[in-house]
This record gives C-alpha cells, structure tokens and sequence, in this order.
C-alpha cells in the first residue's frame, strides 16, 4: 500500500526538476545547511540566573556571531537548531566558533555541537 510518504522526501539530485521547483523544495543548491546544539546546564541556576544565561547564549553566542536558531530550554537542557542569519548556509567555521564559546561559559555543564546537515530533510545523529 503507497501511503505517499514517501514522495514527501524528494530525492538530492533530479535532472528533471526546473529550477523553480528544486527552489520551492529547497534541494540542491538551494538547500540550507545548519547544526544541532544540545547543552545542559550548571544547576541549580535560580530563575535570574537562567534568565542571565539565556541571555547570553542567544545574544552572545548566537546573535554576535551571525547565528540564529529555534529550539527550547528547560532549568536542566537546551536543545537548538542553529543556521546563518536570514536563512543561510551555516558553515564548519560557525560550528567552531559557537563550540569555543560554549566551552568558556561558566553556567554550560556539558554540551555537543552536531555536524551540518540539511535543514529541511537530514535526520539528526541519534
């Protein structure tokens, strides 16, 4: 039974696709390329210092560097996607940097910064 889930995910390379299309489906050279940042946090952090930790990461650490991501927090974790400002290609270079910046903050336990991948269609490394 064909449930169409599959055509959901179009295949990387289609010689057969307009430009237009491969555009509208953000593939090929049109795709946007990003990371994962999972970080846990220094507990216990009270709410004014999760607040000033936040903070930091998303003007600091994402916003001066070029960066913006969508993800969530809790007083334990932090899980972000991470891409260029205006939907730009991240790049290995972005990656370093934010790992730099993560590794000097006081109130980040541990964290991981993952490889780049597709923004629209790669699953993230389990």
């Amino acid at each position: 039974m064909d449930t169409g889930f599959d055509s959901f995910f179009p295949p990387r390379h289609s010689p057969n696709r307009s430009k237009r299309l491969r555009k509208k489906l953000m593939i090929e050279e049109f795709k946007t390329l990003g990371f994962h940042v999972n970080f846990e946090w220094n507990t216990p952090l009270s709410p004014e210092q999760f607040d000033v930790a936040y903070d930091q990461f998303i003007g600091e650490g994402l916003v001066d560097h070029g960066l913006e991501g969508g993800g969530g927090t809790d007083n334990k974790t932090a899980h972000f996607f991470v891409m260029r400002k205006g939907q730009k290609n991240a790049t290995e270079e972005d990656r370093v940097v934010l790992e730099g910046w993560l590794s000097r903050q006081p109130y980040v336990k541990s964290f991981v910064v993952g490889k780049l991948i597709d923004a629209q269609y790669d699953e993230p490394d389990a």
